[in-house]
């Protein structure tokens, strides 16, 4: 079944899940807004990946 693997080629960005409509009670019932939600996933982000944020700030400064 080598076409499976190839039928979803966009991956969405986050801004595009969040403005989905299903989204909004999707994280109501987790417990989440959309702002909660976006703190989390950069906290995780920078928990995985602790050279990320400071490579980010040596461009930005």
């Amino acid at each position: 079944m080598a076409g499976r693997s190839d039928c979803c080629r966009y991956k969405p960005s986050l801004e595009e899940l969040l403005d989905d409509e299903m989204m909004e009670p999707v994280l109501r019932s987790a417990g989440f807004d959309q702002q909660g939600f976006r703190a989390m996933i950069a906290e995780a982000a920078r928990r995985l990946h602790p050279r990320a944020e400071i490579a980010g700030e040596a461009r930005e400064g």
